[in-house]
């Protein structure tokens, strides 16, 4: 005798309330009962906040709304695949400085990321232009490391000149 899907009662399969082919309740309230039970169980897929990979393609999304795209027209199945490609042939490479190396090429340099040599995806260009943005960063750090060290005391130094006075013979214009 099958049981009840709800409620786990025995009952018998000719007065059961059938559903699909192996699915057997009590009646139809017992049916909506484990319905109701199965979609407040399900979760509700809330993305995680402050991570590394949300902060690149929250980045990523940036780009392109600001170049006129609508969300709906950004192909994240290829983006997410070309990310996870790029990741795994540079190994040292993290979320942080993918972004980064977009950062570098966006903002800094100012690069068409949509031009046709991109094929559609702004992250093609990403492999030949990671070792002129690790460049630019240790450029940046040398620049800021500088600054915290620089002493920006400001010491009075007096300098003493030592002057001649001459005595001047007044002219009588006079006599002129």
């Amino acid at each position: 005798m099958p049981k009840c899907k709800n409620c786990g009662k025995e009952i018998d399969k000719d007065i059961a309330y059938k559903v699909g082919k192996a699915s057997y309740y009590c009646n139809e309230r017992c049916y909506n009962n484990k319905l109701e039970k199965q979609n407040t169980n399900k979760r509700i897929y809330k993305p995680k906040e402050n991570t590394d990979r949300r902060d690149l393609t929250d980045y990523i999304q940036k780009i392109y709304l600001e170049n006129g795209y609508d969300k709906s027209e950004i192909n994240w199945t290829m983006i997410c695949s070309q990310i996870k490609n790029i990741l795994q042939d540079y190994n040292k490479w993290t979320y942080v400085t993918l972004q980064y190396i977009l950062y570098y090429m966006y903002e800094i340099l100012e690069i068409n990321l949509f031009a046709e040599e991109s094929k559609g995806s702004i992250l093609t260009l990403i492999p030949f232009y990671g070792q002129e943005a690790e460049q630019y960063y240790h450029q940046n750090c040398e620049i800021e490391n500088s600054i915290k060290n620089f002493d920006f005391n400001d010491n009075i130094i007096k300098i003493k000149k030592k002057t001649q006075k001459k005595k001047y013979k007044e002219i009588d214009l006079t006599n002129i």
